[in-house]
């Protein structure tokens, strides 16, 4: 397993993710039914199958829904996230069987996996209801799980919320526990690099595990980094509209653990109910999916027009040996990329049918907020008050104007916002404060006041950053050369901005000098963290880092526009990086997170 490639190995997380669930089967006697949450529905298909459920003990298995299931066994798993209405919904439903078994051994057993709400409040909410004893609880965490070539996710839709606007940490000790089996995978990283207060946090909860001792220094040749960075070290990749086919069309439709759902009352007939956002198995994907958007549709046509000689091929075939030929060789493999054409077509329409006139003006907007230019709150309070934007996307204009430091006029827009979207909407305002962003500018003429104010705002701007990093219009043009490959990481927002985490890995990759990444990770939020292979303290990184395979791991979640962009980065430098996240931010994460009380 050691020449194994380092992706390779990582194959081996989901069978142990496998492995303790099919314990905690094990370790319930007799035969069971099993009800699983609609939200792990598609993480469970990652790592088992019916087969090997089958081959534990499981006898039927339900969607957990609200409402009454018939009971064919008196033991019965619930596989649920550790949320609050969640875990109550069920207890309830529990209590209810309870009374209607009229005395007969019912045998509840809860899996959970981890999300808001920790073990201790789970036990203290089954005392609430009076279940102490009948309930059994187990706990399962999810080791990473691969969603595409090159990312991987523990699938926490929640952290996001409880991370960055909440700041609920319990989500912490997992993603801990679930980075310590990676390195227990891969060993020890020649590099450890922790971005923000939690990442940090993070590394010091990975510190108190125990570790083998064949893990104490890295395997030659396997990690080279371990980078673990907070959400909050950029803001702009969440909020900008992204140019490239996997980012848009995750911003427009949304996606669930690499898949893309279309909404049927919404969708044209000819949109298909949904793609797999899987290099490894859907060769078109594999080259479109970092392709800016306009040029996505003529090169499907290209390939729909090669799809339609190869069947004029076969007409034309002379003799039996031919047609036989043709069938044992190209049949198969035109009939799925027949297939993946006609699904991703559809998917092209279907988002230009939903981002309509307004994808233009949204992307002008963001360009003068970018660059600070003059009338930039006039332009958003336009586009607010025509109606024609989703909540989602005043959302992100809002959290950029905030980022850019475009403050003294925000009243105004903030205005026309509640009167497009309802006053109920103050509260989903006051979210976005808690996570650093919306200051409002309070006139002091003190020196305290003023440094008060500073301190306020947890996020530096985004011309504080640019000064740094030099994020802003890198290449010097706002028009991407839509020709592969890439030359640029800002390729995916358009050549205007570059996501600040590509910016530090290219460094790190490249050997830049440490004083001035040292200098520029002063300006982003929380404290910065170096390790040694061995897990011992490094007052400063020794670079370029050696060998040249990378994991950034985002706390928080990442946004496919970020992982474009390291895509690209490692196809200009000849790395292998490796994007791994507690989930990935989607069209509605922005609106779930600010918007739910």
């Amino acid at each position: 397993m050691d020449d194994l490639p380092m992706e390779k190995r990582m194959e081996a997380l989901p069978q142990i993710t496998q492995r303790k669930l099919l314990s905690i089967f094990d370790s319930i006697p007799d035969v069971k039914d099993l009800l699983i949450d609609p939200a792990i529905m598609k993480p469970l298909q990652r790592f088992t199958g019916i087969k090997a459920l089958r081959a534990h003990g499981i006898e039927k298995i339900y969607r957990l829904e609200e409402g009454h299931v018939p009971v064919t066994n008196m033991k019965r798993v619930f596989l649920l996230c550790s949320e609050y209405p969640k875990v109550r919904q069920v207890l309830q439903q529990i209590q209810a069987e309870l009374q209607q078994q009229e005395g007969k051994p019912l045998s509840p057993h809860l899996i959970l996996v981890p999300g808001s709400m920790s073990h201790f409040a789970v036990e203290k909410l089954v005392e609430e209801e009076a279940l102490c004893g009948l309930v059994t609880i187990h706990t399962l965490n999810f080791e990473l799980m691969k969603l595409d070539q090159g990312l991987w996710s523990l699938e926490m839709p929640s952290a996001f919320r409880n991370l960055n606007v909440q700041g609920d940490i319990t989500l912490l000790k997992p993603i801990a526990k679930a980075l310590w089996s990676l390195q227990l995978v891969l060993g020890r990283p020649k590099l450890l690099w922790a971005q923000g207060g939690m990442a940090t946090k993070v590394v010091q909860l990975m510190e108190r595990f125990p570790w083998p001792k064949d893990t104490i220094k890295s395997k030659e040749g396997t990690l080279g980094s371990l980078s673990i960075v907070c959400r909050d070290i950029d803001w702009p990749s969440v909020f900008l509209t992204p140019v490239t086919y996997t980012a848009l069309v995750d911003q427009v439709i949304g996606s669930n653990c690499g898949n893309v759902k279309f909404q049927s009352e919404a969708g044209a007939s000819s949109a298909p109910d949904g793609i797999y956002l899987n290099s490894n198995t859907d060769q078109v994907y594999c080259h479109i999916k970092n392709l800016h958007f306009s040029s996505v549709f003529p090169y499907l046509s290209i390939k729909t027009k090669e799809l339609q000689m190869d069947a004029a091929k076969i007409t034309k075939a002379s003799s039996p040996s031919e047609m036989k030929a043709f069938v044992k060789e190209r049949l198969t493999q035109s009939a799925e990329l027949k297939k993946s054409l006609a699904q991703h077509i559809a998917t092209c329409e279907y988002v230009v049918e939903q981002i309509g006139s307004s994808y233009e003006s949204i992307q002008i907007a963001e360009t003068m907020a970018l660059s600070g230019r003059k009338g930039v709150i006039s332009q958003v309070e336009d586009l607010f008050g025509q109606g024609l934007l989703t909540l989602s996307q005043c959302m992100r204009l809002l959290g950029l104007l905030s980022v850019c430091g475009l403050s003294e006029d925000f009243d105004a827009v903030l205005t026309q916002f509640l009167l497009s979207h309802g006053h109920k909407h103050l509260c989903t305002v006051h979210s976005l404060g808690l996570m650093g962003l919306h200051v409002e500018e309070e006139a002091s003429t003190s020196i305290v006041g003023r440094v008060a104010q500073v301190v306020k705002r947890r996020t530096s701007t985004i011309q504080e950053i640019d000064k740094k990093f030099k994020v802003l219009f890198p290449d010097g043009k706002e028009v991407p050369d839509k020709a592969l490959p890439a030359l640029h990481m800002s390729y995916v927002f358009s050549s205007s901005y570059t996501p600040v985490v590509g910016r530090i890995m290219e460094w790190m990759i490249k050997g830049e000098p440490v004083a001035q990444l040292e200098d520029a990770l002063k300006v982003l939020p929380g404290p910065t963290m170096w390790r040694g292979s061995r897990g011992e303290y490094l007052p400063r990184p020794q670079l370029p880092v050696v060998p040249k395979t990378h994991i950034v791991f985002f706390i928080g979640g990442v946004t496919y526009a970020e992982v474009s962009a390291l895509q690209i980065l490692e196809a200009l430098t000849g790395t292998k990086i490796v994007i791994a996240t507690t989930s990935i931010i989607s069209k509605n994460t922005l609106v779930e997170a600010c918007s739910k009380y």
